[in-house]
């Protein structure tokens, strides 16, 4: 269930800021699920964070697939990317502030 979820919200992210640009805001659903599984191919490459390659397979699949100029698909590709960045950024700094204090109950209370 969670990982439909993360993915589900993947999709979204990438759907929704075809609406943060203009040139991209008239794309369908479909170019989102094409988009998300062409940037996840360039975020699996061994390369730290993808950087580079998921802007590189995104603007190319905007620009070649959808006829997007290549300014707004390289702004797309930034957008999304910082976006992604930021989001798993701040999930690790929740998901550390939680584990730390659920450490300390365990400590406090003996439980281990």
């Amino acid at each position: 269930m969670y990982t439909a979820l993360i993915w589900g919200l993947y999709f979204l992210t990438v759907y929704l800021c075809f609406y943060a640009i203009p040139a991209t805001a008239h794309l369908s659903p479909f170019a989102g699920l094409t988009l998300l599984a062409v940037g996840s191919l360039g975020i699996l490459a061994p390369v730290p964070g993808g950087i580079g390659t998921y802007h590189f397979m995104t603007i190319i699949t905007l620009t070649e697939l959808y006829g997007i100029d290549s300014e707004p698909a390289t702004s797309y590709a930034y957008i999304t990317h910082t976006n992604q960045i930021i989001v798993n950024v701040l999930a690790g700094i929740c998901a550390w502030i939680i584990l730390s204090i659920s450490q300390k109950k365990t400590k406090q209370y003996g439980l281990q």
